[in-house]
């Protein structure tokens, strides 16, 4: 639990930092020339936590992974992040609400599919392979809590891979 002067984190009026942290921001050039707000500003973060997992995996452009959980914050961000990098993306979850407004965001890059997770491992690990295609995905990357350990997307998933997958 935080207390004291980090209670309220970064959302403080003045947070402490050490100084090879802290990088000034040109605030004229990223909000009036290039075109930023301040809600693309703070999601970089959240880019920066799926990115190191892909970095870590070398994903390659037109590789195939799948993402599930792929409707939270770190997922959806994993999402953008794969396809930015030239990914072929399969986004899994059970929020069918929002992998919809997810393939009306991506759906028109030819690299994007959805597979609502049911919960059955045979049928996901099925939907998987199916949008994966001939031999599987070539990598998987997961950002569920621990309590899901045994959740049948993570099986499924894994399933889904080809052989050698990351």
């Amino acid at each position: 639990l935080m207390d004291g002067e980090w209670r309220d984190s970064t959302f403080a009026e003045y947070a402490k930092f050490p100084l090879e942290n802290v990088n000034p921001l040109n605030e004229e050039s990223l909000l009036g020339k290039l075109g930023y707000s301040i809600p693309d500003l703070i999601y970089i973060p959240a880019l920066m936590v799926p990115f190191g997992g892909l970095a870590s995996v070398d994903l390659q452009v037109g590789e195939t992974i799948i993402v599930a959980p792929a409707t939270g914050r770190f997922g959806g961000a994993a999402v953008r992040a794969a396809l930015g990098m030239g990914a072929r993306v399969i986004a899994a979850g059970r929020n069918k609400e929002t992998l919809g407004k997810m393939a009306a965001v991506f759906g028109g890059t030819g690299r994007f599919e959805s597979v609502v997770m049911t919960g059955d491992g045979e049928t996901d690990l099925k939907a998987l392979r199916e949008k994966a295609g001939g031999a599987g995905a070539d990598a998987y990357l997961d950002f569920s809590p621990s309590t899901a350990a045994k959740s049948s997307h993570i099986i499924a998933s894994l399933g889904a891979l080809r052989g050698g997958g990351k």
